[in-house]
């Protein structure tokens, strides 16, 4: 090659590069087009490719394809939805409703269903009294509602609210709590916590944690506080590990019983925030999307776009989504992380070699190396999250395997390559140059 040419190739590979750089400089995610421009509250997906999106106006969307495209589905309502989860790939609710009280002091709420994916939603509960608040999905038969009451000061002493409970796919919904509601958590199927308050008009109320171990018949109060604390997106990682977004996002190691603030400065400005594991998590709100890997002690700016997001959802520790106002949808494939490798733990068993060649045109080799026989994917993705190429999806045997990948119908840029093996995964990137 003469050096003229070499020159030329060189410039390429950097443009490229500068522009994959410049592009997400801070951030491994990236934007998807909802079709929306209503603003998003809730999501909830089932596997890497299905997944729903609910919020202002009744608006529902659904994808198959990892968010790739998105499509809306019909509510039967212009309320605006604040929580939605699926039992599985067929059946799911969503809840919300008009947070602003009518002049008798209630609120306009619904509780959709569906059976079949969001085709069809039905209404199983429409009211004008209080304001339901949260869901959570245990199966296609069990699930909880939360709700916050009626209080429109000076109107009332106490706020009533509640948490009720259906074990028959909705067809009754009865209480199993009596105070005003703000979230529910299921670690498992029987284990649970939610948020209370008892405001009143006379200061100054009291916060209330609750936990079940008998899938809600019994809620014990383990933690009350003489204060009004609107405790908000309990998840709980273990039987001990728990945060909640207050103010800021507070830490439970002790199951629920004290709580303590996290890294303020970062975290004052959550709305929401989801966790993979006990260390490992993000924290979404006004100033952009942080990322913790020591259980919030320190925090990572991975995107910036201020008062943007309102709702984070991950699937493992690559792969999630986050959404919030006039209808962004931001999706990641390596943990919000822009380096090669998207664990901070080395697996010595467990390896994805760089593509060689690399820069390359048309094609290239992937090297891997498994210890054992396991289900193994290997795909390929575009920036923007698009699946390109699956190079791989089977079960495969202990040893070193090499995967060609021909490029021939795409164009020059960076793709994103992923390698998933039982519960490991890798991604690294490789440049293709034409």
């Amino acid at each position: 090659m003469c050096g003229g040419t070499m020159k030329r190739l060189f410039l390429t590979v950097s443009a490229v590069l500068l522009m994959w750089s410049s592009a997400h400089a801070q951030s491994g995610w990236f934007a998807q087009t909802s079709g929306t421009s209503q603003n998003l509250f809730s999501l909830d997906f089932n596997g890497t490719q299905l997944g729903w999106v609910c919020g202002d106006s009744g608006v529902i969307l659904r994808t198959t394809n990892g968010g790739n495209n998105w499509e809306r589905q019909v509510s039967g309502t212009n309320l605006r939805l604040t929580s939605i989860m699926f039992a599985n790939a067929t059946t799911g609710w969503a809840l919300g409703g008009d947070p602003v009280s009518t002049p008798l002091c209630n609120n306009d709420n619904v509780l959709l269903k569906t059976t079949n994916g969001g085709m069809n939603w039905i209404t199983q509960i429409s009211t004008t009294i209080y304001l339901l608040t949260d869901l959570y999905v245990i199966n296609a038969q069990t699930a909880f509602t939360s709700n916050a009451g009626i209080c429109c000061p000076p109107f009332c002493i106490v706020s009533v609210g509640g948490i009720h409970a259906t074990t028959n796919a909705g067809a009754n919904w009865s209480s199993a709590y009596g105070r005003a509601s703000h979230s529910i958590f299921f670690l498992d199927s029987v284990k649970g916590w939610a948020s209370s308050v008892e405001q009143s008009d006379i200061p100054p109320g009291q916060s209330f944690i609750l936990k079940t171990t008998n899938r809600g018949a019994n809620w014990q109060e383990i933690r009350i506080d003489t204060a009004n604390y609107v405790s908000r997106h309990l998840q709980f990682l273990n039987t001990n590990v728990g945060y909640l977004i207050r103010d800021a996002l507070y830490k439970t190691t002790d199951g629920g019983y004290t709580w303590e603030a996290v890294n303020r400065p970062v975290t004052n400005s959550s709305r929401n925030h989801f966790f993979v594991n006990p260390d490992t998590g993000w924290c979404a709100g006004i100033t952009g999307i942080f990322r913790t890997n020591d259980g919030g002690a320190n925090w990572t700016l991975q995107t910036d776009l201020s008062g943007a997001f309102s709702a984070l959802h991950f699937e493992d520790s690559n792969d999630g989504w986050a959404v919030g106002r006039t209808g962004i949808i931001y999706k990641t494939v390596t943990g919000g992380l822009t380096s090669l490798e998207t664990s901070s733990e080395r697996i010595s068993s467990f390896e994805l070699s760089q593509n060689y060649p690399n820069p390359f045109n048309p094609s290239t080799s992937i090297d891997f190396a498994i210890s054992r026989n396991v289900d193994v994917s290997l795909v390929v993705y575009s920036l923007d999250g698009k699946e390109v190429n699956t190079l791989v999806n089977g079960n495969l045997s202990a040893g070193r395997h090499t995967v060609r990948f021909e490029a021939d119908d795409l164009p020059s840029g960076v793709y994103l390559y992923k390698l998933v093996a039982g519960n490991s995964s890798v991604t690294k990137r490789m440049v293709l140059i034409k």
